[in-house]
């Protein structure tokens, strides 16, 4: 697989692993779930938590691209991405089992209860946190090889997608979900 697909996968393994706790934070702030509720089944297969939601996680790997890396910088990145593809591999295999498994059992006849499916969220809960742990770890191993000036840079373009980012939502205005 090549770098740019081992970036995607870091950052959708970070998406995946935050998009609990976004909920969480829309729940909160909203007093029950988020929008009208539909949220909840917008996932990969129509069902759990937006995968990428508003705000990507793990930006780190996708603002690396255009970044001017040195042939050295470029085979310590590679080498860093193909040392944890397996890892990655598994963790994704077994969250959509996991997720397949809640689908099936939400979607089974009679009457459920949270307490129901309490073990199956409690496994994708665990999936997702390793997956950003080990995204975590290998973001910081990216970022020991970038210099100061790079990692500037870096900062300098979150901070110019954070206000493109604005400037869409002003223009387009809210989700339908949260307009109504």
């Amino acid at each position: 697989m090549t770098t740019r697909r081992w970036i995607v996968v870091i950052t959708l393994a970070g998406a995946c692993a935050l998009a609990p706790l976004r909920l969480a934070a829309q729940s909160s702030s909203s007093g029950g779930p988020p929008g009208d509720g539909k949220a909840f089944f917008r996932g990969h297969g129509g069902f759990g938590p937006p995968m990428l939601g508003d705000r990507p996680a793990f930006a780190l790997p996708m603002l690396l691209h255009g970044l001017t890396l040195t042939d050295a910088q470029r085979t310590q990145i590679h080498q860093i991405m193909a040392n944890d593809r397996s890892g990655f591999a598994s963790l994704f295999q077994q969250l959509h089992q996991a997720e397949d498994a809640l689908n099936d059992q939400i979607l089974a006849p009679g009457t459920k209860q949270a307490s129901d499916l309490a073990p199956q969220v409690q496994q994708i809960a665990q999936l997702r946190q390793q997956l950003l742990q080990q995204g975590v770890q290998s973001m910081l191993q990216i970022r020991a090889v970038l210099t100061p000036a790079q990692l500037n840079e870096l900062a300098q373009k979150k901070q110019r997608l954070s206000a493109l980012r604005e400037e869409m939502r002003s223009l387009m205005g809210p989700p339908p979900s949260e307009a109504q």
